[in-house]
This record gives C-alpha cells, structure tokens and sequence, in this order.
C-alpha cells in the first residue's frame, strides 16, 4: 500500500516530535535532540516565541550544548529578550565558546549597557578574528564612539566604511 500523502510536513514532525517527547520522559539525552529539533521547526514556521520554549528545555537538560544555546541566544534576541540573550552570551564568552556574529552581537548588547571598554575589548578580539574591513565590525567601534558622546572619534571608521563601499548610500 502507499503511503498517505504528507501536506504539512513541519506540523506533521512537530507532532510526532512532541509524541515522542512525551514517550521519553526519562532518556535526557533523548529530550535534548528532540527540544532542540522541535525549536528549529519552530523557528522554520516562523514561531521563534515557541522555539525559545524549545531551545530552553534542550538547554535546561544539556547546558554544555554550545549549539542549542546559540540557537537559544538567537530567538530571544528576535523575541525582544534581550537581558536573557545577553547573559547566554557573556556565558559563552567567558568560556570562550563564542563565534565572530555572536561576539559582535554581545558587544553591541555592552555598547547599548554604556559598558564602553567590555565592548571595546569584545570588538578588538572580532578584529583579530577577522582583520579586514567588515561593516558590522566598524560600524560597532563608530557607534561605541557615537554612544559615548565622542563623535570625532567615531569619524574615521564611518570614513573607512565610506571608502570601503562608496555606492552604499546608508554608509
């Protein structure tokens, strides 16, 4: 016989994911691949509120998954959860689990806190990672100026971003 034809396919996984989870209430590991893995289709149906719910219980059950917590640190960003995001990332941080856009992400969060020489040394260490001129790295040491009231400080890295891309009229 053949198979029924599968016209949802998210929502369809999302429920046996769900079954799945109930059935495995004592296998941690089991719940971590299965939270996880339900926060991703969340986040394909465009739910991030619900994948947080998901990325959480992952989390909660496998705190070393760097992945997850990531993943995490993403979606309460787009949920508005900043504060949250944040601490996930200083976390990640001070153990040195972070990558450039995240290390980015949390100096800008310090910038934004006026905590002005922890994003200075989060961007220098970006810079070291990737020395070339890439706007989101310039950008960030111009608006440490611009939010530190210093904005003749802030003039050559908005110079160089001009240089660098002349056609981008947003520069």
């Amino acid at each position: 016989s053949v198979a029924e034809p599968v016209f949802r396919p998210r929502i369809d996984a999302l429920k046996y994911l769900h079954l799945a989870d109930s059935l495995s209430q004592d296998d941690p590991l089991l719940r971590v691949d299965i939270n996880d893995k339900s926060g991703n289709l969340y986040v394909w149906l465009g739910l991030p509120e619900k994948a947080v719910q998901h990325y959480q219980v992952a989390v909660a059950y496998q705190p070393s998954n760097v992945g997850t917590r990531m993943k995490l640190s993403d979606n309460l960003t787009i949920t508005w959860q900043h504060s949250a995001s944040k601490a996930l990332l200083d976390s990640m941080y001070v153990h040195r689990e972070i990558n450039l856009n995240h290390q980015l992400r949390l100096a800008e969060y310090n910038i934004h806190s006026s905590n002005f020489v922890e994003a200075e040394k989060l961007l220098d260490g970006a810079k070291k990672i990737f020395p070339y001129t890439e706007y989101g790295i310039v950008k960030l040491f111009a608006k440490r100026w611009i939010m530190n009231d210093n904005p003749g400080k802030a003039l050559p890295y908005y110079s160089a971003l001009y240089e660098s891309n002349k056609a981008d009229i947003l520069i």
